[in-house]
């Protein structure tokens, strides 16, 4: 997946040293974390599977994206 590991929101900063870019979180990372905050709200899954399974939505979002 060439776009899992570009950033979700990049954002250019002013600073002393001139512009600059902040990226934070990759979209697989914005991804999962959002999967996991669905897991989590939801209430019904083990917490030590919402990890996992945050990842593997995550990714499969990311597949479906590039199609």
């Amino acid at each position: 997946m060439e776009n899992s590991d570009k950033p979700a929101f990049t954002t250019v900063g002013y600073g002393e040293q001139g512009t600059y870019l902040q990226e934070g979180l990759t979209k697989r990372e914005y991804f999962a974390s959002k999967a996991m905050q669905g897991f989590l709200s939801y209430g019904k899954m083990h917490i030590s599977k919402i990890p996992n399974e945050s990842i593997i939505l995550a990714d499969e979002l990311l597949k479906q994206l590039e199609q």
